[in-house]
């Protein structure tokens, strides 16, 4: 066993955003866990941290993603407890530290799913909040339920069960379905009645309610938003929407037919298909994208606006720039022509370790439209870096 650290950062744009101070005043000594983000749609390996509340309080620096991935898969859990030993409030940011066997040699990543060969080469959307707390939930109660010896132990599980049941409706999946109907039963064997039978409350609920119920609206909405479907109107471009559609209807037992000639019965089809995460979510997608680019001529698009709001998100998602820093790059697009010098800088960010360039020397070369060696000062180390406009 051995003792490995990692850096979590952009704490203020999430759950303890508007109670920094506090949160900072008692996370020294407490544990939080981490979580590999696979719906993270900016980086594959994003791994989200979550706090002794349940909150959502940001990410792990993306240098060090793919250790705190490999020290996950050793342990064989899909979460990671570690501990908060240092706070730095001036960079919102945390020290935490994780006990594993990992050794510093092998990385691997896990692997993703795969549905009877079915192929999908579309974009896809964002996914919302509410699931990926789903998937922290599941795999904390997970970490926990063998673990209760304390009333605390116990009041904090049977919050993570509340949470659970609050959401696990919404989530169609095989995995997810496959869980519920475990859970219940080891609840049952723990003699944990009261959780088991709220647990058992939502068992097959989504697919008795989707006909008309909130799980169907839920599902609606996910297909039809336009917070979902902004991100995929910038991918419009890329992709032959013939091709897509022709993908679509290559899904197993005609789903795609379901959806075009009866939405209503569409989510309850894909409930009792017992269809993988990754693989429905795609899909999904695909079926938003299809959409989307049919009513393109009837008013469908995307304002510049939006554009900036979603570059943005993808930048603070993926690099984790404070508020002034975003500012800045906002600002200097819009001097230099924000199409443009947008992707440009995106690939300069990819790039440069973005997270640690000094911004305010970016906004020079972007604003004087050269080439210009740019000096990243981090704990001591210096690079150069080069950005063409």
């Amino acid at each position: 066993m051995a003792v490995h650290r990692l850096h979590i950062v952009a704490l203020p744009y999430h759950d303890v955003k508007g109670c920094l101070d506090e949160f900072y005043a008692e996370a020294k000594g407490r544990y939080v866990k981490l979580r590999h983000e696979e719906s993270n749609p900016y980086d594959s390996n994003a791994v989200m941290v979550f706090d002794w509340k349940i909150r959502r309080i940001g990410y792990v620096q993306s240098s060090e993603c793919k250790l705190a991935l490999e020290m996950m898969r050793l342990s064989g859990k899909g979460i990671l407890r570690a501990l908060v030993t240092e706070v730095n409030s001036e960079h919102n940011c945390l020290t935490v530290e994780v006990v594993s066997d990992w050794d510093g040699k092998q990385i691997a990543l896990p692997q993703n799913y795969d549905y009877e060969g079915w192929v999908y080469s579309g974009p896809t959307m964002l996914k919302p909040q509410i699931m990926d707390e789903l998937d922290f939930v599941k795999y904390d109660i997970e970490d926990n339920i063998d673990s209760i010896v304390s009333e605390e132990d116990a009041d904090y599980f049977r919050a993570l069960i509340e949470k659970f049941c609050i959401h696990t409706k919404y989530d169609i999946s095989a995995e997810m379905i496959d869980f519920r109907k475990q859970l219940k039963k080891r609840l049952e064997d723990k003699e944990l009645y009261e959780e088991a039978e709220m647990v058992g409350r939502e068992e097959g609920h989504a697919g008795r309610e989707v006909s008309d119920g909130e799980v169907r609206d839920f599902w609606m909405r996910i297909l039809t938003s336009h917070d979902r479907k902004s991100s995929l109107y910038a991918e419009r471009e890329k992709h032959d929407v013939n091709e897509i559609r022709k993908q679509l209807k290559a899904f197993p037992n005609g789903l795609y037919e379901i959806w075009v000639n009866s939405p209503d019965e569409f989510v309850s089809k894909a409930y009792y298909m017992h269809i993988p995460k990754l693989v429905l979510w795609k899909f999904m997608s695909g079926i938003a994208f299809v959409e989307l680019m049919r009513g393109e001529n009837q008013g469908a698009y995307v304002t510049i606006e939006e554009e900036k709001d979603h570059f943005t998100e993808e930048v603070i998602n993926t690099y984790q720039f404070d508020t002034k820093k975003m500012d800045i790059v906002r600002n200097v697009l819009d001097k230099v022509g924000w199409n443009k010098q947008s992707t440009r800088l995106a690939e300069w960010m990819r790039e440069n370790s973005t997270s640690l360039v000094n911004i305010e020397q970016a906004q020079d070369v972007i604003a004087k439209g050269g080439v210009k060696n740019v000096s990243n000062n981090y704990h001591g180390e210096k690079q150069n870096s080069m950005l063409t406009i």
